[in-house]
């Protein structure tokens, strides 16, 4: 009676895991996340290359891998308090994929060297800031 009782159980469990299951759901989130990721990679990308960034120096406060991969790099959420010259120190959230140069500065207290537009923040992983503030032109 036993083994009986255990299948009518897993029969029951399969049911319900079944009726939440929506594969199409999961994919259309997944292509989401995988697209959002992309756009805050080209949003960095164009605060670099933007005429009027200022370069700044950030301490990582945080790093939460996002389980996400943009071609090689993987992706995560880091913190940052910003410093840059002429503002007081702002904290940043920044979703960033992170290359094997710069894997060595993606941990709580690292200082990464940022560009700075307003409020959007990129960091330049592998790149050393400058000691005492702001890192010189790039």
């Amino acid at each position: 009676m036993g083994l009986l009782s255990d299948l009518r159980t897993l029969h029951r469990q399969s049911e319900e895991i079944r009726a939440g299951y929506d594969p199409v759901a999961q994919a259309h989130a997944g292509i989401a996340s995988m697209r959002a990721a992309r756009e805050a990679m080209e949003s960095a990308v164009s605060v670099v290359d933007d005429t009027r960034s200022v370069p700044g120096c950030a301490t990582v406060l945080r790093v939460a891998a996002t389980g996400l991969q943009v071609g090689d790099l993987p992706v995560a959420d880091v913190d940052l308090l910003v410093d840059v010259d002429g503002r007081p120190p702002f904290p940043a959230q920044v979703r960033t994929g992170i290359p094997l140069a710069g894997a060595g500065q993606a941990e709580p207290g690292g200082l990464v060297a940022v560009r700075v537009v307003g409020s959007s923040v990129a960091v330049l992983w592998g790149v050393q800031p400058a000691a005492g503030g702001a890192f010189g032109a790039s």
